[in-house]
């Protein structure tokens, strides 16, 4: 079988017997996704990287420490997590979730043909949704982030969060409903912008 194919546990017990192909390929399989999430909880590009490589050698670090009854991919998850709130700690009195979505979005750019109305809409639209998550609680846009963005499923996020799955589905429409109030406003102007004459 080739290493493409290998599911996460897989490619997690070749790493334990030796092939580091196996790790590198966990890292490049999850880069992305724990890199937005990481973002996404945090609104600064730099720590959400730094996330990243943290999770990596946690998981380096404490590959024997890994409970067969988990998922890779919840292991993984809480590992991020609890270094993103560890995080959010150390700024809790500076933490600006404002930051715009630009960083993240200039190597796409380069790669598609997006003519500059839509490209300032979309960034317009990511400003406006980075908003509206800066104003949710951390553990309301824990919840949000890892169902709607990361599109996890409600099991794994009670293993990563430690919650029941009926507080997470509380929480999660709880979140949406406090973003919808929150976003309506905006969401309602940004689709009707003034007519310029």
């Amino acid at each position: 079988m080739e290493m493409e194919i290998k599911t996460d546990e897989e490619l997690f017990q070749l790493f334990l017997k030796g092939m580091e192909e196996a790790f590198t390929k966990l890292v490049e399989r999850y880069q992305e996704p724990l890199l937005g999430f990481a973002y996404k909880i945090l609104g600064d590009r730099e720590k959400a990287e730094e996330v990243f490589q943290e999770t990596f050698v946690r998981i380096f670090r404490y590959r024997k420490s890994f409970r067969p009854g988990k998922t890779f991919r919840a292991w993984i998850y809480t590992i991020a997590l609890h270094l993103c709130r560890d995080e959010m700690r150390k700024k809790a009195s500076t933490v600006s979730h404002s930051q715009s979505l630009n960083e993240g979005m200039e190597e796409e750019i380069l790669h598609e043909a997006i003519s500059p109305d839509s490209l300032l809409a979309s960034q317009e639209m990511e400003s406006i949704i980075e908003e509206g998550l800066a104003q949710l609680s951390p553990k309301h846009r824990e919840v949000l982030v890892l169902y709607h963005f990361q599109e996890l499923k409600y099991e794994e996020i009670s293993q990563i969060l430690g919650r029941k799955i009926g507080t997470i589905k509380s929480q999660l429409h709880y979140a949406l409903n406090h973003l919808k109030k929150v976003l309506e406003p905006k969401l309602n102007s940004y689709s009707h912008p003034p007519q310029i004459e």
